[in-house]
């Protein structure tokens, strides 16, 4: 258990700790001799101790694991936890306690939280943004490019930006916007496109290689 990458404790049927490991110390920096036989309450939160109690408790009634994901402010960070509870089960059949195996998912939660925001900040943009991979197929668009073109995600979703353009520029201003963003990462300027009703407008235009 001490080898394990795991958050690894041990408790009692009444919720007092009886064995954590060495990946519980460190995450919570905390010595084993400071928490055994305590309860959650005496170093959590009031409602983080009653929220494990909860699911402790359902363990034991149900006597099988329980999967959730755990959310706990401790020592001024915010912290995910991936946990399974399940019963520990004695000889007579009855539940004598609870193991707890956690893995930290903070990062990844975060990075999903972040994910969202730039989700919301590409749906709610004013401007017209569109995603095309590295064969110039379009991945996606936003609803300000619909309302800009006319054109709706499903007509433009794989297809090259290109089916848009007018035909007023020759192919080598549109190889030169293509050598910019091969070589420097970015272009910028004014380009004309055509809206699904057909009219020409004029566009600044603004395209970055991710």
């Amino acid at each position: 258990m001490n080898n394990s990458t795991s958050i690894i404790a041990l408790k009692d049927i009444a919720g007092r700790y009886e064995f954590v490991n060495q990946q519980f110390e460190d995450t919570f920096n905390i010595k084993s001799e400071n928490i055994l036989g305590k309860t959650d309450s005496e170093f959590l939160s009031q409602s983080t101790a009653d929220d494990f109690r909860i699911k402790e408790l359902e363990v034991v009634r149900k006597l099988k694991p329980l999967e959730t994901e755990d959310h706990l402010h401790f020592n001024n960070q915010e912290i995910y936890l991936l946990s399974i509870r399940f019963p520990l089960i004695g000889s007579d059949n009855l539940p004598y306690g609870v193991c707890t195996q956690s893995s930290d998912i903070s990062s990844r939660v975060k990075a999903e939280s972040q994910l969202r925001l730039a989700a919301k900040v590409f749906d709610r943009s004013s401007e017209g943004i569109v995603v095309t991979d590295q064969s110039r197929q379009t991945l996606t668009v936003n609803e300000a490019f619909t309302k800009i073109t006319g054109f709706s995600a499903e007509e433009v979703i794989g297809k090259p930006p290109s089916f848009m353009t007018t035909g007023l520029q020759d192919n080598a201003f549109i190889e030169t916007i293509w050598n910019s963003i091969e070589t420097k990462g970015w272009w910028q300027g004014e380009i004309l496109n055509r809206r699904k009703n057909g009219d020409i407008y004029p566009e600044w235009l603004t395209v970055n290689a991710i």
